[in-house]
């Protein structure tokens, strides 16, 4: 993308921040925690944003206050949220946090999936996921990460969506919005 020499190359730029807003208004129609804002510009040869959403869940055995903790990792999915999030974003994830600490990133759809392949859930306001059932398509957060940031494949360009992380529809904005800007090579001025 760059060239071949590497001493003509200015050094990249990567900044990042962060912007918090309410909970309310914006979740119950992206059906998002989290979203990932990325800008990357290599000066005359590239310039590209795209959003990635993400909904985080923390694994059943972490919210037992007191009743009996379960045995095995699970998560409880809710359905609006899920139908929601994917609405928006085809590569959508979640982040199921488990009880050691560690964070399976899942494919949105693969959840889909599991709703859809068992009757008793298609109609269910929530599903319950266990580690045995997303432990095939989990990636860790550092792999996600990465193909987040350099890789692009996941996240949308919609226009919409990028407003919608951008904060430029007044009455919808995500919980968190996280933005990744990587700059090589400054733009005239």
């Amino acid at each position: 993308l760059m060239g071949t020499s590497a001493s003509r190359l200015p050094v990249p730029i990567l900044s990042v921040r962060q912007r918090p807003s309410s909970p309310q208004t914006e979740e119950p129609i992206y059906g998002c925690d989290l979203a990932w804002l990325l800008n990357a510009t290599v000066r005359g040869r590239y310039s590209a944003t795209w959003v990635d959403l993400i909904q985080v869940k923390k694994s059943k055995t972490l919210q037992h206050n007191g009743r009996t903790r379960p045995r095995v990792d699970s998560w409880t999915i809710d359905c609006k949220q899920l139908n929601n999030i994917l609405k928006w974003s085809a590569t959508a994830a979640y982040w199921l946090i488990a009880s050691a600490g560690e964070v399976l990133v899942i494919p949105a759809r693969h959840l889909e999936g599991i709703r859809c392949g068992t009757e008793k859930h298609v109609n269910s306001k929530s599903f319950t996921v266990g580690y045995h059932e997303v432990r095939s398509a989990a990636i860790p957060l550092e792999q996600y990460l990465v193909d987040l940031l350099i890789g692009q494949w996941v996240g949308t360009s919609s226009e919409e969506v990028v407003k919608f992380a951008l904060g430029e529809n007044s009455t919808i904005r995500p919980r968190l919005v996280v933005e990744v800007t990587i700059t090589v090579g400054q733009e005239k001025q």
